[in-house]
């Protein structure tokens, strides 16, 4: 993540960190969505909040 967000400031664009991320999260879900064809599962109502060990 660092590594990108400073190829993006050498390219003069000086995005925040949650702001960066929302992007990276946003490009994520748009390539899942093409690749599975455009619909993505629906999420479980709750996620856990801890790793399983």
């Amino acid at each position: 993540m660092r590594e990108a967000i400073a190829q993006d400031r050498a390219a003069d664009r000086w995005p925040s960190d949650s702001a960066w991320c929302s992007d990276a999260i946003a490009a994520a879900v748009e390539q899942s969505r093409a690749r599975v064809g455009g619909t993505l599962p629906t999420a479980p109502a709750r996620l856990p909040n801890r790793l399983r060990r």
